[in-house]
């Protein structure tokens, strides 16, 4: 049981990400594009390609959100706030300021 911990958050999460991301392809033409021109160190051991994720926050802020989204979608009790930093966020006749935390329950 202790080895298989965290496996079905993560596999979840990677299964929705996944799914979104080819049901939708300009999304994922963004993302390969965003991707395409990042160095890659090889590591000679494993032969993986590695990016430090300080690059990754640089480079990557579509890779990020997608990665947050698909956590976000996958949660089944807990809640992942959304914050527009940077514009008001219009829903129906209600102006939402920036820098607010918005946030709701899966069943609301």
């Amino acid at each position: 049981m202790i080895i298989g911990a965290g496996t079905e958050a993560v596999g979840a999460a990677l299964s929705i990400t996944t799914y979104h991301l080819l049901s939708t392809p300009p999304t994922l033409a963004r993302l390969k594009r965003e991707l395409q021109p990042l160095p890659l160190n090889h590591t000679p051991a494993s032969g993986m390609q590695i990016l430090p994720y300080p690059v990754l926050q640089q480079h990557c802020p579509y890779l990020i959100a997608s990665v947050k989204e698909g956590l976000r979608l996958s949660r089944e009790s807990n809640r992942m706030p959304r914050i527009n930093r940077s514009s008001p966020t219009i829903y129906g006749d209600y102006i939402i300021p920036p820098g607010t935390v918005v946030s709701m329950s899966l069943r609301d």
